[in-house]
């Protein structure tokens, strides 16, 4: 009954020209837009998501972007794999690596925070904003394995085509910057990286926005698009997805993007 009362309600305010959106979306709507958009251009033939926690970023694409192509997912907590193996199953073109990826190859602990949503390889600063405090607390470590996406890129290569034109979603707490370090052979062969920038530090020694954005800014990628994850009670931007297109990938004829591969 319940749900039936829900759709009508739904399908009666689309009639009025209003969208009924469950706050659990309101973040990631704008940014759909956009990559739907960016899909659309772009079309890529394989996602690298590093950082996958349980899939929520498959989810994602599948459901909002409705892309369909191959999607490589890597995250290093333990139950995490797990999950996002036995989801796996259900989807052919969803490859998953339990590794995480950093500058250079190698095992390093982990700290598995109370919310293993904000697990990272930095400790926790809660001092900045609060926000995250009563989550954002190391519950135990892991030692994982860590790998670079040159090596991975290589390794993948060799198994599979994986098609020319490739997209990068980085959200590793922090480390998202140790991912592109280890990416100076491959990251030229990516059209457009998304990464989640600083605003507010939640972790020690994590790079701001403004770092981030000068190492992609140095490695020839250019800003598409930013988005908030979320604020603080002054409104201030803690985190932001930003989207980034790799410029000597792309060029801009009569206002239009035009790859040129």
């Amino acid at each position: 009954m319940v749900a039936a009362i829900k759709k009508w309600v739904i399908e009666r305010c689309r009639r009025l020209g209003y969208e009924i959106i469950p706050h659990s979306r309101l973040m990631p709507r704008d940014i759909g837009a956009h990559l739907v958009s960016l899909f659309g251009t772009l079309d890529p033939t394989c996602v690298f998501d590093v950082g996958a926690n349980t899939g929520q970023y498959r989810d994602f694409l599948r459901n909002e972007v409705r892309y369909t192509g191959l999607i490589v997912s890597f995250e290093p907590v333990r139950n995490m794999v797990e999950i996002l193996r036995a989801k796996a199953q259900s989807d052919a073109a969803w490859l998953v690596y339990h590794c995480a990826l950093g500058a250079q190859t190698g095992v390093q602990p982990i700290n598995v925070m109370s919310a293993e949503t904000l697990s990272s390889f930095l400790p926790p600063d809660n001092s900045v904003t609060d926000l995250f405090a009563a989550n954002n607390v190391v519950d135990h470590t892991e030692n994982v394995e860590v790998r670079t996406l040159d090596s991975v890129i290589e390794e993948l290569r060799s198994q599979r085509d994986l098609g020319k034109r490739l997209y990068l979603k980085m959200d590793t707490q922090g480390y998202d910057l140790e991912v592109i370090k280890g990416a100076e052979r491959s990251l030229s062969e990516f059209a457009a990286v998304q990464t989640e920038l600083s605003c507010q530090a939640i972790y020690k020694g994590m790079p701001g926005y403004v770092e981030m954005l000068a190492a992609l800014d140095k490695r020839g990628f250019q800003l598409s698009g930013l988005f908030p994850v979320n604020q603080d009670t002054s409104l201030r931007i803690i985190e932001s997805d930003c989207v980034m297109l790799n410029s000597a990938l792309v060029k801009s004829a009569d206002n239009r993007l035009m790859w040129t591969m």
